[in-house]
C-alpha cells in the first residue's frame, strides 16, 4: 500500500477561539491554571479535515499533539501492504506519546476522521510542566490508563468473546467516547474495525448486517449510527454468558 501524501494543514484563523478551545480543555482535564498559562505561549493550534495525515513516522518527535476537537486513528503500515489500526482517539487524547520514551522520531502515523482541531505543544514545554505541575502528570497518567483498560478489555474479547459480542463492545466504546452533545456514531470502515479487532473485514460486514436488520445500528460510508445502544448492550452482554 502507498503511503499517504503529506498534506499541509491550515492554521486555524481564529487564535483566540481556538486558545479559548484549548483553556476549555484543559480545565475538563483539571491542568493547573498556572501549566494551561504556560502552554497556550507556545502552543500552536492547527486543523484537519477528514482523512487528512496529523502526522508521519520518522516525523520528528519534538511536538505533543493533544486532539482538542473531533476524532483521529493511529495506525501502521507494513512492508506487505498491510495497514493495522491501532486505536481510536478522541477528543483529550494524546494522539502518542512517544515523546515519555525519549523517541527521536514518531513511529505511526495519525490521521483525522473527522475534522479535528489538535494542539501542538513543544514537548519541552510539556515535560518541563509536568515537573513542575505534579496534577499535570496525573491527568495524563489517568488518560493513558484509560487506554491501556481498553486494549487490555479488547484483548480479554478476542480471547473469550464471540465476534458479535466484541464488536457490539467496540462500537459502543468508540461512540460513548465522544461528546455526548453529539449524535453517537462512529467513523470507521469495515477494514478498520477489522484491524481494530484482528479478524476478517467480511466477517465484520456480516456481523455489522446482522446489527443493522436488528435496527441497533445505521451503515453509510466509514460512518456508523448507533440507533440503539441499550440493545447493542444487551447483544454484548447475551453472548458473553
Amino acid at each position: 500500500m502507498d503511503s499517504p501524501k503529506r498534506k499541509v494543514s491550515r492554521q486555524s484563523s481564529a487564535d483566540r477561539n481556538a486558545l479559548s478551545l484549548f483553556s476549555h480543555m484543559a480545565s475538563l482535564h483539571r491542568l493547573p491554571h498556572g501549566a494551561v498559562e504556560e502552554l497556550s505561549r507556545s502552543t500552536l493550534i492547527r486543523d484537519y479535515e477528514p482523512r487528512q495525515i496529523i502526522f508521519f513516522p520518522r516525523d520528528p518527535c519534538n511536538l505533543v499533539y493533544w486532539l482538542l476537537q473531533g476524532q483521529a486513528r493511529i495506525y501502521r503500515n507494513f512492508p506487505d501492504g498491510k495497514e493495522v489500526s491501532l486505536w481510536h482517539a478522541f477528543a483529550g487524547d494524546l494522539l502518542s506519546a512517544s515523546f515519555l520514551r525519549n523517541s527521536r522520531y514518531m513511529e505511526s502515523y495519525a490521521e483525522a476522521l473527522t475534522y479535528s482541531r489538535v494542539a501542538l505543544i513543544p514537548v519541552r514545554s510539556f515535560l518541563h510542566c509536568m515537573e513542575v505541575y505534579p496534577r499535570m502528570a496525573k491527568a495524563l497518567c489517568e488518560r493513558l490508563e484509560q487506554r491501556i483498560h481498553f486494549l487490555a478489555n479488547r484483548a480479554l474479547g478476542q480471547a473469550g468473546g464471540s465476534l458479535g459480542a466484541q464488536l457490539a463492545q467496540l462500537l459502543l466504546w468508540l461512540a460513548e467516547s465522544q461528546d455526548p452533545r453529539e449524535q453517537a456514531c462512529v467513523h470507521a470502515s469495515h477494514q478498520e474495525l477489522a484491524n481494530l479487532l484482528g479478524c476478517s473485514r467480511v466477517a465484520i460486514t456480516l456481523a455489522l448486517g446482522e446489527f443493522r436488520k436488528n435496527s441497533l445500528i445505521r451503515m453509510y460510508h466509514k460512518r456508523i449510527v448507533i440507533l440503539d445502544a441499550a440493545g447493542l448492550r444487551r447483544a454484548a452482554s447475551a453472548e458473553l454468558l
